[in-house]
């Protein structure tokens, strides 16, 4: 799905679902941020004027995958160093530096779940 070719005006509530279904097959956390932020653009296109329509990313919480409430499963900045430093050092063996790589990656580029972390593909 191809969701920046369709004109603001023409996208509706079952193209941001397609969109997330899409999405979550790689990862529940990401689709469901996408759609929050989806709804955020439409909320600041109505606000300067560009788009007068419903939000199509709005009320679908409950459509949404569900998601970890407790939240006690993130690293805290301790062990993340330690997580860094052995994935930097696991990292210069040739066959593991690919996937040592993507998990430092992902915790630079944002904390995520540990169910997450480990969970990278090499597509």
């Amino acid at each position: 799905m191809n969701i920046v070719s369709i004109q603001l005006s023409k996208v509706n509530t079952e193209h941001v679902l397609e969109y997330h279904a899409a999405i979550a097959i790689k990862s529940n956390y990401t689709a469901n941020r996408m759609v929050f932020f989806i709804r955020k653009l439409f909320n600041y296109a109505k606000v300067k004027g560009y788009y007068s329509g419903e939000n199509p990313a709005a009320k679908l919480k409950k459509q949404l995958v569900a998601e970890i409430q407790d939240h006690h499963d993130y690293y805290n900045t301790v062990n993340m160093n330690k997580l860094i430093a052995a994935a930097l050092k696991l990292s210069k063996q040739h066959y593991k530096g690919m996937g040592c790589y993507a998990i430092v990656t992902s915790l630079f580029c944002g904390v995520r779940p540990q169910s997450e972390v480990f969970n990278f593909t090499n597509e």
